[in-house]
């Protein structure tokens, strides 16, 4: 026991006598520290603290994209009423509609041929006889509302005055108005033939009959048929506008 206490009471007058060596000591430690760098997975960047004192809150202001700032009473601020917002999807445009609508094709121009005119046309004074009544439908033209067609219509009722033949309710088709058989398929004094290329007009006497050009025919292939009919003397009986 007695030599446990001397050397306890030695040690402690070692310390007391070398107090300066020990302090020179602790900053070379911490000098070696700062020397060597630590590698970056050893070093931990700080995280920074989500508490900000009210003086920073102040001066940096939030972003316009972030939350709306609150008003000092607490409620949201409403907008004006007579102002809306500003629909921010019908000014962009749809570029996937535009990309999946098809191209529609342009229209292709149309070939404009000159009208040829007509030099043999039919004497209609020479050939007029008596004229036929126009057969009109019953009711037709009567008040404007009704939309009748000018088509035939034989009456049907039992009391009807045109069924009746009553004067001047118009006149009825009947077998008095026929043509003689001889006259039958003749119009202007010519017997007609109708046409649908030039080459048919060489089988045409022009001195009995006349030429009725075809409705299917083109204007392309009408005005060569009008032009070889010129040159052969041939009337043609239904002339188109312009032709004559």
């Amino acid at each position: 026991m007695m030599a446990e206490e001397k050397k306890t009471k030695a040690k402690a007058a070692e310390a007391k006598a070398k107090p300066k060596a020990k302090a020179k000591a602790k900053p070379k430690a911490a000098a070696v520290a700062k020397a060597k760098p630590t590698s970056p997975k050893a070093t931990k960047p700080k995280a920074k603290s989500k508490s900000k004192s009210k003086t920073e809150a102040e001066a940096k202001p939030k972003s316009p994209t972030g939350a709306k700032p609150k008003s000092p009473t607490g409620a949201k601020p409403k907008s004006p009423k007579g102002k809306a917002k500003p629909d921010v999807k019908s000014e962009k445009p749809d570029v996937k509609e535009e990309a999946k609508a098809p191209k529609k094709p342009e229209p292709k121009e149309k070939k404009e041929f000159p009208v040829a005119k007509i030099d043999n046309l039919p004497d209609t004074e020479k050939t007029k006889g008596k004229t036929k009544p126009r057969f009109i439908r019953q009711e037709f033209g009567r008040p404007k509302k009704s939309k009748l067609k000018e088509k035939w219509r034989k009456p049907r009722g039992i009391d009807s005055k045109k069924h009746e033949k009553k004067r001047g309710k118009g006149a009825l088709p009947s077998i008095g108005y026929k043509k003689p058989v001889a006259d039958a398929d003749i119009h202007y004094g010519f017997e007609a033939i109708r046409v649908f290329n030039p080459a048919e007009l060489a089988s045409i006497d022009p001195a009995k009959q006349a030429a009725v050009i075809a409705s299917s025919v083109g204007r392309r292939k009408r005005n060569v048929i009008i032009e070889k009919a010129n040159s052969m003397k041939i009337t043609i009986i239904n002339p188109k506008r312009g032709e004559i």
